[in-house]
């Protein structure tokens, strides 16, 4: 994972940002730990499976939080089921209200009128949810960046590298500051697997895989070369 240290800032107006509702999300059943990918895909699923309830999609942290800027029809808890096409059974998603944000309080802190406390670092973290949000849901995300293929570099034997960005809110002397740091991250190329193995060991993904794949001729090193390159291939 490589870092480059270019840094971009651009103002932001803190009276653009709406009061901001928090409710806390549980996937059933609570005690299976799933990845980020994971649960935000189960909320993405509830939240396009009734689209009369979220008129106005929230922003979910991956973890326990929804923040939404509306208060949903349902009231102050309601539980959803969600279906998958890799699943038999459907998740059970369970909501609940939990408070409001307002972010008042942030733009006293930034005139100087207010010391930093609970209230202002909830509003940043939720501004920073809703500002990731929709990348994440586009684009290959880790923990701090989201990767798109606008830019990218080929680095042979199947693998790419693309640039990844990272956003986040913070506040400053009388404004608030939306600041862009660029990443880049190597990704396995796109396509059917037998084209990524040809590619890996030095040959043309348009060739015949053939007198190179065929067990009886599959020298063992390269074979065990290979296996170790797409072990972690989902």
């Amino acid at each position: 994972y490589v870092i480059s240290f270019a840094t971009f800032r651009y103002l932001s107006n803190v009276s653009a940002i709406l009061a901001l509702l928090t409710n806390v999300v549980t996937i059933l059943p609570d005690d299976k730990v799933l990845p980020p990918r994971a649960t935000m895909e189960i909320i993405r699923g509830m939240q396009e499976q009734n689209p009369t309830i979220f008129t106005k999609k929230g922003s979910y942290d991956g973890r326990k939080n929804l923040y939404s800027p509306i208060k949903y029809s349902f009231g102050d808890k309601a539980q959803f089921e969600v279906t998958d096409p890799t699943r038999r059974n459907p998740w059970r998603v369970r909501i609940q209200f939990a408070a409001m944000i307002n972010p008042a309080s942030l733009e006293r802190y930034i005139q100087g009128q207010m010391s930093h406390d609970e209230m202002i670092l909830t509003t940043l973290n939720a501004c920073n949810v809703a500002i990731r949000m929709q990348p994440i849901q586009d684009h290959p995300f880790n923990a701090r960046s989201f990767f798109t293929r606008t830019e990218l570099r080929d680095m042979g034997r199947g693998v790419e590298l693309r640039r990844g960005y990272f956003q986040s809110i913070r506040p400053a002397i009388g404004r608030m500051i939306i600041n862009l740091d660029i990443s880049s991250a190597a990704f396995y190329k796109p396509g059917p697997l037998i084209k990524l193995c040809l590619d890996y060991l030095g040959r043309s993904p348009e060739s015949d895989p053939t007198p190179v794949l065929t067990a009886t001729r599959f020298d063992p090193r390269v074979k065990r070369d290979l296996l170790k390159f797409i072990r972690n291939l989902k």
